[in-house]
Protein backbone atom coordinates (compact mmCIF):
# COMPACT_ATOMS: atom_id res chain seq x y z
CA UNK A 1 0.00 0.00 0.00
CA UNK A 2 2.96 2.32 -0.19
CA UNK A 3 1.86 2.99 -3.74
CA UNK A 4 -0.57 5.61 -2.51
CA UNK A 5 -0.96 7.86 0.48
CA UNK A 6 -4.12 7.91 2.50
CA UNK A 7 -4.99 9.71 5.68
CA UNK A 8 -8.47 9.64 7.12
CA UNK A 9 -10.02 13.08 7.00
CA UNK A 10 -12.34 13.05 9.99
CA UNK A 11 -13.76 16.50 9.27
CA UNK A 12 -14.77 15.59 5.73
CA UNK A 13 -18.41 14.98 4.91
CA UNK A 14 -17.23 12.13 2.66
CA UNK A 15 -17.46 8.74 4.41
CA UNK A 16 -14.09 7.15 5.22
CA UNK A 17 -14.78 4.09 3.04
CA UNK A 18 -15.38 6.38 0.08
CA UNK A 19 -12.24 8.40 0.82
CA UNK A 20 -10.21 5.17 0.76
CA UNK A 21 -11.95 3.78 -2.32
CA UNK A 22 -11.36 7.00 -4.26
CA UNK A 23 -7.67 7.04 -3.36
CA UNK A 24 -7.35 3.40 -4.42
CA UNK A 25 -9.28 4.04 -7.64
CA UNK A 26 -6.99 6.97 -8.47
CA UNK A 27 -3.89 4.84 -7.81
CA UNK A 28 -5.29 2.22 -10.22
CA UNK A 29 -5.91 4.88 -12.88
CA UNK A 30 -2.40 6.31 -12.48
CA UNK A 31 -0.85 2.85 -12.81
CA UNK A 32 0.56 2.84 -9.29
CA UNK A 33 -1.04 -0.57 -8.80
CA UNK A 34 -0.15 -3.24 -11.34
CA UNK A 35 -2.86 -5.20 -13.19
CA UNK A 36 -3.87 -8.45 -11.45
CA UNK A 37 -1.86 -7.50 -8.37
CA UNK A 38 -3.15 -8.72 -5.03
CA UNK A 39 -4.51 -5.98 -2.84
CA UNK A 40 -3.86 -5.79 0.90
CA UNK A 41 -6.01 -7.92 3.13
CA UNK A 42 -8.86 -6.24 4.96
CA UNK A 43 -6.93 -6.74 8.19
CA UNK A 44 -3.85 -5.03 6.76
CA UNK A 45 -5.93 -2.07 5.61
CA UNK A 46 -7.42 -1.80 9.09
CA UNK A 47 -4.04 -1.85 10.79
CA UNK A 48 -2.33 0.48 8.34
CA UNK A 49 -5.01 3.16 8.24
CA UNK A 50 -6.61 2.68 11.69
CA UNK A 51 -10.02 1.95 10.21
CA UNK A 52 -12.62 -0.64 11.10
CA UNK A 53 -13.08 -3.93 9.27
CA UNK A 54 -16.50 -2.76 8.05
CA UNK A 55 -14.98 0.41 6.59
CA UNK A 56 -12.30 -1.56 4.72
CA UNK A 57 -14.92 -3.99 3.40
CA UNK A 58 -17.14 -1.12 2.31
CA UNK A 59 -14.25 0.37 0.33
CA UNK A 60 -13.54 -2.96 -1.38
CA UNK A 61 -17.24 -3.57 -2.05
CA UNK A 62 -17.52 -0.12 -3.60
CA UNK A 63 -14.62 -0.94 -5.94
CA UNK A 64 -16.11 -4.38 -6.69
CA UNK A 65 -19.41 -2.82 -7.76
CA UNK A 66 -17.54 -0.40 -10.01
CA UNK A 67 -15.63 -3.38 -11.47
CA UNK A 68 -12.24 -1.88 -10.56
CA UNK A 69 -11.22 -4.97 -8.57
CA UNK A 70 -12.29 -8.59 -8.24
CA UNK A 71 -12.47 -11.22 -5.52
CA UNK A 72 -11.07 -14.69 -6.28
CA UNK A 73 -12.49 -16.34 -3.18
CA UNK A 74 -9.32 -15.71 -1.17
CA UNK A 75 -8.24 -12.14 -1.83
CA UNK A 76 -8.96 -8.99 -3.75
CA UNK A 77 -7.11 -8.27 -7.01
CA UNK A 78 -7.04 -5.63 -9.70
Amino acid sequence: MDRFDFKVNVVSSTPVYLQLACVMERAIELGKLEPHASLPTVRNLCLRFSISKNTALQAYNYLLKREKIYWDGKSFHL
